[in-house]
């Protein structure tokens, strides 16, 4: 038995030598793609997660294939295609520093003889929470993606006044003043916003704090951050800035808060 497995490991290894990096990437796509969907999902991805990780649950494999596959989901489809899942493995050559080459012999190894990976009630799990796993996916890849995005850096840029990287109470109230107006609600949602999103309780929002407030702002309008974001970072460059009444509105505010 121990004979007719090393005989099968070095006939994979001679054949991986004569492939083409195109074609290793195709048989492990191929071997991967598990339901023939032409792309490989969160869920698809534990099993191979959980044979490279010994001990690994597989509640901490559909965090990691979540993770992974957000990061990697440009189109936001909740899986990855092809291309998307050459981008994914290549960060996973740089992580460990190897060679493409390497690491498609180190997955092939582990998808035929490791003795790790998803037992039958995993792979049915996976199948009844499939919708909501791929959700996740998607949500956390428009997160990612928004992150990215010019227009909310310079939306932040735009409210982070002082250029600390940070926004205080007084720049989002001036910053929201510019959006909607009325410096008496810019400055009591300021406060609630800061209470709601200001994670380390340092009254101040970083640029992952303030991307998150946007998003959830975008939910509340029932609109995606791609419909609303050119409108947006219009109006904060272009309408006028607190008067100095409004200015002292925020003062006394401010002081309250």
């Amino acid at each position: 038995m121990q004979l007719l497995m090393l005989e099968t490991q070095m006939n994979i290894l001679e054949t991986l030598e004569k492939q083409t990096d195109q074609e290793k990437l195709d048989m492990l796509f191929l071997l991967l793609d598990r339901d023939d969907s032409g792309s490989i999902d969160a869920v698809e991805l534990t099993n191979f997660m959980r044979k490279m990780n010994e001990g690994m649950t597989y509640a901490g494999s559909i965090d990691m294939a979540i993770d992974y596959v957000a990061a990697n989901d440009m189109d936001l489809s909740g899986a990855l295609g092809k291309d998307e899942f050459k981008t994914y493995l290549d960060l996973v050559c740089n992580e460990v520093g190897s060679t493409f080459h390497e690491m498609c012999e180190l997955i092939l190894m582990n998808i035929y003889f490791s003795k790790n990976g998803n037992n039958k009630e995993d792979e049915a799990a996976g199948k009844l929470a499939a919708k909501q796993i791929k959700e996740r996916v998607q949500t956390k890849a428009g997160y990612y993606a928004t992150l990215q995005d010019g227009r909310m850096r310079a939306l932040f840029n735009d409210f982070d006044t002082n250029n600390t990287g940070k926004v205080d109470y007084q720049e989002a109230a001036i910053g929201l003043y510019k959006l909607i107006g009325d410096m008496k609600e810019s400055a009591l949602e300021a406060f609630d916003l800061l209470l709601m999103y200001d994670k380390n309780d340092d009254q101040l929002m970083d640029y992952t704090e303030f991307v998150r407030l946007m998003l959830h702002a975008c939910a509340l309008k029932e609109k995606t951050w791609s419909e609303i974001a050119d409108a947006l970072v219009h109006a904060i460059k272009t309408n006028p800035d607190p008067s100095e009444d409004d200015l002292a509105k925020l003062g006394i505010a401010e002081e309250n808060y």
